[in-house]
C-alpha cells in the first residue's frame, strides 16, 4: 500500500437506522428518527419513490444521510433542517417538526477511561442497586445537579454519569443505607463511532465520520476482513487510527485524505469525499496535543476556581472581542466551552461572575498520542 486520512468526548449519535428521535446537529443532519409527517400535517414520500415528486435525494446519490426505503424526515443535503417530500403532489417539500437537538441523548459508545463521556442508559449499579435521579435529593442529598455542573449529561434521568472526575461512571442509590457506587457501563471504546462528520485536520487524520463509499462510488470493505484484499492495515497494527469492524473511510498512513479498500477486486484502495475540514467543529473530546490547548475543543465549562463560563458569543457580564468573528479557526462559538483562542498560557473563558472577569481552566493534560473523535 502506498503511504498515503474522530478523545473528545461528545457525545454520539447512531447514522443507522436505530429508529431514535436524539439528534444532535442544529440542523437535523444526524437525526434518523421515524417522524414522517412534515410540520404542515403531510405525509412523507419515500425516498425510493419518484411519485408523485421526482428527485435526486436518493440513497445512492446521498449515501451515509439516513436515506432508505422509508418515509422519514431527513436532512441529506445541508438544508435548514430535516424534511421531506411530500405524497401531496401540489406540494413538493416541507420541513419537519423532529423536535429539538440533544446534546446529552444516550448512546452506550464511549471514549475517555474514566467514562467522562458516557451518555448511555445503564441505570443500576454494579452492585445490582437502582440509581436515584439527578435532579432528586433523596434519599440522598447531594449537590451533583445540572446545574452545577453543566455539560455533564446529568438531566430529569437515573442514568450513571461521572460529572466530577471520578474513577468512572457512578450514581447515588435509591437505597438509603447505599449512598452511590460505580456501575458497570462495559468497556470505552476508542473506536466507536460517534458519527459527526465534522474533523479538523488538513489530511483527514481525525475523521471518524460514516462515509463508506470512494470517490467514484465504490463500496469500501470492512478494515477487519481481508477479502477481497489481503491488507495490513488492521485495528491492531494502526490503534487510534479509527480503524475497526466497519468500512468507513479513515486515514491510519499519513496519506493525503481519508481512504479505503474497496469490494471491487479490480480496484484495490481509492479516496473518499468526505467533505472540508472544518477548525470550529465541535469535537466533543476531552483530549487534544498542544501544552497551551490551543487545540483543545472539549466540553469543560467551568474554570480552575469553579465558576461558570460565559459564552464567547455573549458581551455581559463581560463586554469582550474574543468572538468567534475576530478569532476564527479557535473553535469559539455559542457556547461556553474554556478555549485558548489567543496564545495564553492555557485554555480559559469569561466567567458569569461579574467579579472576576476571566480564570483560566482545568481541561487536565496534553496526550500526543490521542485520536481525535467527532461526537
Amino acid at each position: 500500500m502506498i503511504a498515503i486520512l474522530l478523545t473528545t468526548l461528545f457525545i454520539v449519535v447512531d447514522f443507522s437506522e436505530s429508529a431514535s428521535e436524539c439528534y444532535h446537529a442544529v440542523d437535523g443532519y444526524d437525526y434518523r428518527g421515524t417522524v414522517s409527517m412534515t410540520a404542515n400535517g403531510n405525509t412523507c414520500q419515500e425516498w425510493t419513490e419518484q411519485s408523485p415528486h421526482s428527485h435526486t435525494r436518493t440513497p445512492e446519490n446521498y449515501p451515509n444521510s439516513g436515506l432508505g426505503a422509508h418515509n422519514y424526515c431527513r436532512n441529506p443535503d445541508g438544508g435548514d433542517g430535516a424534511w421531506c417530500y411530500t405524497t401531496d403532489s401540489s406540494v413538493r417539500w416541507e420541513f419537519c417538526d423532529v423536535g429539538q437537538p440533544e446534546e446529552n441523548c444516550a448512546s452506550e459508545c464511549y471514549h475517555a477511561v474514566d467514562g467522562y463521556d458516557y451518555r448511555g442508559t445503564v441505570s443500576m449499579t454494579a452492585n445490582g442497586n437502582t440509581c436515584q435521579e439527578w435532579t432528586e435529593q433523596s434519599p440522598h442529598s447531594h449537590t451533583r445537579t445540572p446545574e452545577n455542573y453543566p455539560n455533564s449529561g446529568l438531566g430529569a434521568h437515573n442514568y450513571c454519569r461521572n460529572p466530577d472526575g471520578g474513577d468512572g461512571a457512578w450514581c447515588y442509590t435509591t437505597d438509603s443505607s447505599v449512598r452511590w457506587e460505580y456501575c458497570d457501563v462495559g468497556q470505552p471504546e476508542e473506536n466507536c463511532e460517534a458519527t459527526n462528520e465534522c474533523y479538523h485536520a488538513v489530511d483527514a487524520k481525525d475523521y471518524r465520520g460514516a462515509v463508506s463509499r470512494t470517490e467514484n462510488g465504490r463500496t469500501c470493505q470492512e478494515w477487519t476482513e481481508q477479502s477481497p484484499h489481503s491488507h495490513s492495515r488492521t485495528p491492531e497494527n494502526y490503534p487510534n487510527s479509527g480503524l475497526g469492524q466497519h468500512n468507513y473511510c479513515r486515514n491510519p498512513d499519513d496519506g493525503d485524505s481519508a481512504w479505503c479498500y474497496t469490494t471491487d477486486p479490480n480496484y484495490r484502495w481509492e479516496y473518499c469525499d468526505i467533505g472540508q475540514p472544518d477548525e470550529n467543529c465541535e469535537l466533543a473530546n476531552e483530549c487534544y496535543h498542544k501544552s497551551d490547548g490551543k487545540d483543545y475543543r472539549g466540553t469543560v465549562s467551568r474554570t480552575e476556581n469553579g465558576r461558570t463560563c460565559q459564552e464567547w458569543t455573549d458581551q455581559s457580564p463581560h463586554s469582550h472581542t474574543r468572538t468567534p468573528e475576530n478569532y476564527p479557526n479557535s473553535g469559539l462559538g455559542q457556547h461556553n466551552y474554556c478555549r485558548n483562542p489567543d496564545d495564553g498560557d492555557g485554555a480559559w473563558c469569561y466567567t458569569t461572575d461579574a467579579n472576576n472577569r476571566w480564570e483560566y481552566c482545568d481541561i487536565g493534560q496534553p496526550d500526543e498520542n490521542c485520536g481525535h473523535r467527532c461526537g
